[in-house]
């Protein structure tokens, strides 16, 4: 069943349109059919955005993922050996690294477009492969998998999870963080929704899809929560001027259009949450026992 059609709105390269669509049995959504080109879509442009903005944007992305990447250790604290698994820039690596003073981390990338290897601390070791599989990382190597808007974008995601699930631990902790298809902003904005970016989004989740693609895959959900955080609406406000043949840049007044806009929309982001249908939903999960 149909559920929405939208182009590239993100980079705009051309204006093949693409179709989401859902199963009439369990209501997942996903891309109709998965492009050809799609390792073309994570071009140096695609990178390229966050760059572009005025420092003082880097400085309070940073100040977020460290304060993120110390919830996280307050939940999983004992993790030794961390993998995340599509690290874009490489901000919650390096904030994982301060949280986690002397465990071993480590990155995995199917593209080296952002540059990792110049921007993150020595003692932090990415890989990169086709795939995760490719990656061949040993079996049960770590305490703790992090992907961070990472499930939207596997064209399969119970394989890739089996995979997850064969290199973690016996008790190895995953957490993960999704658009959330049944947020406010979803409703909201329809096709132009931030969350689809099409075609580089292949899965769209509600949060009872997640839960029930961990469990499927062997894992417990031990804690789960959503995001207060306006950038979705934003991100859609965009794509939708996009849509419409207005163009929007990433640096100088635009950046402080978007940010003043982002601040504006926080209290409608919190209201959102309270009402658990945020943008952003992000799940903890244990390896469950054999």
């Amino acid at each position: 069943m149909p559920v929405a059609s939208g182009r590239d709105y993100l980079l705009g390269e051309d204006a093949t349109t693409f179709r989401a669509v859902k199963c009439v049995v369990c209501g997942f959504s996903f891309i109709e059919r998965i492009p050809d080109d799609l390792p073309r879509r994570y071009s140096r442009g695609y990178f390229a955005a966050p760059q572009a903005m005025p420092p003082w944007t880097a400085r309070i992305a940073n100040r977020l993922t460290t304060r993120e990447a110390r919830k996280l250790a307050s939940r999983a604290p004992t993790a030794s050996s961390i993998l995340e698994i599509g690290p874009g820039h490489g901000y919650f690596l390096s904030s994982l690294a301060l949280a986690y003073p002397t465990a071993h981390l480590r990155g995995f990338d199917i593209t080296s477009e952002a540059r990792l290897d110049e921007a993150l601390d020595s003692r932090i070791s990415v890989r990169y492969a086709r795939s995760l599989p490719d990656a061949a990382f040993e079996e049960g190597q770590f305490d703790l998998i992090v992907m961070r808007h990472v499930l939207e974008h596997v064209p399969d995601p119970r394989v890739f999870l089996a995979e997850v699930r064969r290199i973690g631990s016996p008790a190895c902790t995953v957490y993960v963080k999704v658009p959330n298809r049944a947020s406010w902003a979803a409703r909201a904005f329809g096709s132009y929704w931030y969350g689809l970016d099409f075609p580089r989004h292949l899965s769209y989740f509600r949060p009872e899809d997640l839960t029930r693609l961990l469990n499927d895959a062997g894992f417990t959900v031990i804690a789960s929560g959503h995001e207060t955080d306006a950038v979705d609406w934003i991100g859609s406000i965009r794509f939708w001027l996009t849509g419409h043949g207005l163009s929007c840049g990433t640096s100088g007044l635009p950046s402080l259009i978007f940010l003043a806009g982002r601040a504006l929309l926080l209290p409608l982001a919190a209201l959102a949450r309270l009402c658990r249908a945020s943008s952003r939903i992000w799940v903890l999960a244990r390896r469950a026992e054999t």
